[in-house]
């Protein structure tokens, strides 16, 4: 079996798996309870966990699993327009949980 291979497989298991939905699900709560105490009700309402695998077409076709943080139209509370302060939410959410 190819080194490749073995380390495609453990990157797919359900340790992994759990892993990063558990970190991002933390990255979640967090801005969630952020966007709350800033005042930003609809936006902490919007945010979500969304999970899937990369599609591999770099990388010699190498899949990874992945877990991300979303916020459909968090971009103008991030880095803030003329109507909206910058409160770089998710920034902030990330940087917190890993310094636990």
């Amino acid at each position: 079996m190819d080194v490749r291979d073995i380390v495609q497989q453990a990157s797919h298991s359900p340790a992994v798996r759990r892993r990063l939905r558990a970190r991002a699900n933390q990255v979640a709560a967090r801005a969630k309870a952020m966007a709350a105490r800033e005042g930003l009700r609809e936006l902490s309402a919007d945010i979500r966990v969304v999970e899937g695998t990369r599609p591999g077409t770099k990388a010699q076709g190498f899949r990874r699993p992945y877990a991300r943080v979303v916020a459909p139209g968090a971009a103008k509370y991030e880095m803030g327009t003329s109507r909206f302060n910058k409160y770089r939410l998710m920034l902030r959410a990330s940087r917190a949980v890993s310094r636990r």
